[in-house]
């Protein structure tokens, strides 16, 4: 089950920013516990003026009125996900990660990573306003 889940401020510099998960197995090799920290993508929607909060490495997105509402959004939406992903066997987690795009790493077992493609504010097909913040959620 997710503990807190953080949405922090983050100075990227034009950087490609790397997503990354870190799962811990019980016995039998079922999942306990993912821990996560991907980018948000925060912008302001310019046909409904929602506040919109996107994260690209999992496809989930949470909108709102407001920056607050958008962001309590997600966190609910990253929390079920979550969820989610402990109930899946090991072998549909990794099917389900693959399919979004994740690398499994062979040397270290439970780690996952996705590298994000494009800082520059470039949302294929999004109607974004001029400005998109990139934030690092935890969970």
């Amino acid at each position: 089950m997710a503990g807190s889940i953080k949405i922090e401020s983050l100075k990227t510099k034009g950087k490609p920013i790397r997503d990354e998960m870190h799962v811990r197995r019980g016995k039998g090799n079922s999942i306990e516990e993912v821990k996560i920290s991907v980018n948000a993508l925060k912008y302001q929607d310019k046909n409904t003026g929602h506040f919109v909060v996107y994260i690209p490495a999992l496809e989930l997105s949470g909108y709102g009125e407001t920056k607050a509402k958008a962001e309590m959004m997600i966190q609910h939406s990253l929390k079920d996900i979550i969820d989610y992903l402990i109930s899946l066997s090991k072998d549909k987690f990794s099917a389900y990660l693959r399919e979004l795009g994740w690398n499994h790493h062979k040397a270290l077992n439970k780690e996952y990573s996705r590298t994000f493609v494009d800082m520059r504010g470039e949302l294929m097909g999004f109607a974004v306003d001029e400005k998109v913040e990139c934030d690092t959620v935890t969970a």
